[in-house]
């Protein structure tokens, strides 16, 4: 195992302050290149871009403004989730429930979505002819160990289909 660099550990440092920052849940390549410009060992990073002929100001302000950009779009998610929260608990403290919960949504909240809601509320496309395939992964799934189906076919045969 490689260990880092001295500098290559100060850039990953600057992107996740970078990153945490601008509130968001991970490290992206936008983070690393804005920390990676403001790194005063970056000026081999700006020889390699000036090479190429490529404006240092340029790919900065694009970066900042593509990050500006989804802050806001999430700024605006958080906003309604944050108005759902509000009224959830409102609905949990009149009800005699715990109103304080914390606002933070779990990983699995924020980066999954819920096929078994989706399904309960009919949002979900019937599969139509293929019981075969739905059954032998519920199947493989049951099995205790080595459960892990793997669906190959040619693209839109329905594969994305039978695992929904």
């Amino acid at each position: 195992e490689m260990p880092f660099s001295v500098s290559s550990k100060k850039v990953f440092e600057g992107a996740m302050e970078a990153s945490r920052a601008l509130g968001m849940n991970y490290v992206g390549p936008e983070h690393v290149v804005l920390s990676l410009m403001e790194e005063p060992s970056g000026e081999k990073a700006r020889a390699v871009l000036a090479a190429a002929e490529v404006d240092f100001e340029t790919i900065n302000e694009h970066t900042a403004s593509k990050l500006s950009a989804e802050v806001e779009e999430n700024s605006g998610k958080a906003e309604a989730e944050s108005g759902k929260k509000r009224r959830a608990a409102a609905a949990g403290s009149s009800k005699g429930g715990a109103g304080g919960e914390d606002d933070k949504k779990s990983a699995l909240e924020e980066f999954c979505t819920d096929m078994t809601a989706l399904a309960a509320e009919k949002k979900i496309d019937p599969v139509v002819g293929r019981d075969d395939e739905t059954k032998r992964c519920i199947q493989i799934l049951a099995k205790r160990v080595k459960n892990n189906p793997i669906l190959l076919g040619d693209p839109g045969v329905g594969k994305t289909a039978v695992v929904e």
